[in-house]
């Protein structure tokens, strides 16, 4: 059994959010617009697999203040934990609140990232792009189910309505009821999302 006992338990926290929790939190609108309705056959998938791999290994990690083998140890059993074929982890249950999930889960590490390199996690901000996406509710044709407060729900459905992209998201990024901060002020983000969300709906 692999027992620490530790004065600070918050650098531990900040692995399993980060790790398992924003790993999660990353892959569901991600994998759901690609076809997929749960965890394993969406990881069993190649594209989606080197997605998330990369996502974690070269994105979430090295935000995190822990020996880079401890957190590539716990990284991987998470990864095996994904694919453990007698766990049948639906999306649509995970995506529920995802706004304040994302927040807590995977938005400290696309600031840390941008603060220690200054620049943005490509694989992260691709997720970030796709939620916001799956907060439209409709994909090419197919209702999304997005399941949230409905203050939130409300709130994505005026941005969408702006007349182009670029106003949406700055719109949406300028919340800081929902994200805690004007995500605007963090350089390139918007123009980067602008560029993620164009390309993905073009597809």
């Amino acid at each position: 059994m692999n027992v620490k006992f530790v004065k600070n338990l918050e650098v531990y926290r900040s692995r399993k959010v980060r790790i398992l929790n924003g790993a999660h939190t990353a892959l569901v609108p991600y994998a759901y617009l690609k076809g997929f309705r749960d965890v394993r056959t969406a990881v069993e998938n190649p594209e989606i697999y080197h997605f998330l791999k990369t996502l974690i290994y070269e994105e979430i990690i090295p935000t995190l203040a822990l020996p880079e083998k401890e957190l590539r140890d716990f990284a991987d059993s998470v990864l095996e934990r994904f694919t453990n074929p007698f766990i049948d982890h639906k999306l649509q249950s995970i995506a529920l609140n995802s706004i304040s999930k994302f927040r807590v889960r995977v938005l400290p590490s696309i600031c840390t990232f941008y603060r220690q390199r200054g620049i943005l996690p490509e694989n992260l901000i691709i997720s970030f792009a796709v939620l916001l996406i799956f907060y439209k509710g409709k994909f090419k044709e197919e209702l999304l189910p997005i399941q949230d407060d409905n203050e939130v729900l409300k709130f994505f459905d005026e941005s969408w309505k702006k007349s182009d992209f670029n106003l949406a998201v700055e719109t949406i990024l300028a919340n800081q009821e929902i994200w805690g901060q004007d995500l605007n002020l963090l350089s390139g983000l918007k123009e980067q999302l602008v560029k993620e969300i164009d390309k993905i709906l073009k597809v």
